[in-house]
């Protein structure tokens, strides 16, 4: 796992280190329904439990503190315990609609949970229209991706500086139209 040591004063670089342990157990279910030819319905839960078992011995850089921490029971980095996907589908001749929204519980972006590496929880609801000529010669899809315009952060990071640390983020995609056309030859 990456983690940041100082290799002269004011100055880190990210490392990779092996934890002596760390525990994961989890699942997965998935739900498909379809209640009427034209509709199809599911949804997928996963539940994921990560988290060291052992890791002693580390600092983090970005702290104010110069101790070192005992991480054992921590969450593993990037490592959101709850995630729920919800899919409907309705087919009408050559159209098909879809909407999909899915909901990730919040993670951390680092070995030390505190609140500089933790990214919310967040939603993301998408609509996709296709159009599918005869013969499936061609197809042209329209969609609309992060629907509600949610904010939510594919990174985060922190960096020490004089008077404390910087938390920095990576958004996620805002919404996003698209128009997609597919030939067959």
């Amino acid at each position: 796992m990456p983690t940041l040591i100082q290799v002269s004063p004011g100055v880190t670089q990210t490392i990779l280190i092996n934890a002596p342990k760390s525990e994961t157990y989890g699942f997965e279910t998935e739900i498909n329904f379809r209640p009427v030819r034209m509709l199809s319905l599911s949804a997928i839960y996963s539940y994921l439990h990560a988290e060291f078992r052992e890791l002693s011995g580390v600092r983090d850089e970005t702290s104010t503190s110069t101790a070192l921490q005992n991480l054992a029971g921590a969450t593993l980095p990037q490592s959101p315990r709850h995630r729920l996907t919800l899919n409907g589908v309705v087919t009408a001749g050559p159209f098909d609609f879809s909407a999909t929204t899915s909901w990730v519980g919040s993670q951390y972006y680092s070995i030390f949970n505190t609140d500089r590496f933790r990214a919310p929880a967040f939603n993301d609801t998408s609509l996709q229209l296709t159009y599918t000529a005869p013969e499936e010669r061609f197809r042209l899809i329209a969609r609309v991706t992060n629907l509600f315009d949610e904010t939510s952060y594919s990174y985060v990071t922190s960096s020490a500086v004089s008077n404390g640390a910087l938390r920095s983020v990576t958004p996620r995609l805002p919404r996003v139209f698209s128009l997609e056309g597919r030939f067959k030859f």
